[in-house]
């Protein structure tokens, strides 16, 4: 049962479905050294929770949009919970 109804949630099935984004390609301008210069400006601290970021969001969701406006530190767990309810991290993040 558990298998069924994980299979008919999978991929194109599933409510969070997106169209396969997540497997478009970074913009080229997306380089290591952007994304060392967002850290440096952030002070290497998730802009959410204030611990120690790693990661960089785009917060209109879009990789091809590289401006450093549009991107911020997080740390892994936050950065996973801003792949839920995208439209509520996107109002909440845009004044950053």
């Amino acid at each position: 049962y558990r298998q069924k109804c994980e299979e008919a949630q999978r991929g194109d099935k599933s409510n969070l479905w997106k169209g396969g984004i997540q497997f478009e390609p970074y913009n080229q301008d997306f380089t290591r050294e952007l994304r060392v210069s967002i850290r440096k400006r952030d002070g290497y601290k998730c802009q959410l929770c204030k611990e120690v970021g790693k990661s960089i969001h785009h917060i209109d969701y879009n990789k091809k949009n590289c401006d450093p406006r549009n991107l911020i530190t997080l740390c892994n767990n936050c950065h996973q919970k801003t792949n839920f309810n995208r439209d509520y991290w996107m109002k909440l993040l845009l004044p950053l």
